[in-house]
């Protein structure tokens, strides 16, 4: 079987590259030498929705520390929120307005969401306190479109 993926560097003038026919042939590939070369903790997520369009693959490093999926239970809308509320300090329901340009139930219901993660309490009425951070799920991320990854194989990016 062979799992090498050539690039126009690799090959001499009378060679031509060897093509993938499909996204998916390149993607399988990757995965097929990320089993081989690699050891469990790398994984490859396909067709991953980041945001900012759909990248054909996304590698990355996770941890394995299980109570990092407690962030799994807050919505990823307000995951940057709930990392740069303040730690261990007071702050009330304005605050949060004021960090998520957010309306006043949809604040209420995301810092809902924060305690029953524990991520945050309520100390009295109306004042909160993060007493979690939120932490790294995974130590290292590589994502692209197909596009992108035939590129730097041909050696067309700088």
């Amino acid at each position: 079987m062979d799992l090498s993926i050539r690039s126009i560097r690799y090959t001499t003038n009378d060679e031509k590259p060897e093509s993938f026919t499909t996204e998916l042939e390149l993607v399988d590939r990757f995965e097929r030498l990320l089993d081989v070369f690699s050891h469990k903790k790398v994984l490859v997520e396909r067709e991953f929705g980041c945001g900012y369009g759909i990248a054909d693959a996304v590698m990355f490093n996770y941890k394995s520390d299980t109570s990092l999926l407690d962030l799994a239970n807050v919505p990823q809308d307000w995951a940057y929120t709930l990392r740069v509320l303040p730690y261990r300090k007071n702050f009330d329901l304005d605050a949060l307005i004021s960090l998520s340009g957010a309306s006043v139930p949809v604040c209420r219901k995301a810092m809902k969401e924060f305690i029953k993660a524990g991520y945050c309490v309520e100390k009295n009425n109306g004042v909160f306190m993060k007493v979690r951070q939120p932490r790294l799920l995974c130590t290292s991320i590589c994502s692209g479109t197909i596009n992108e990854i035939d590129r730097h194989l041909r050696n067309e990016v700088s």
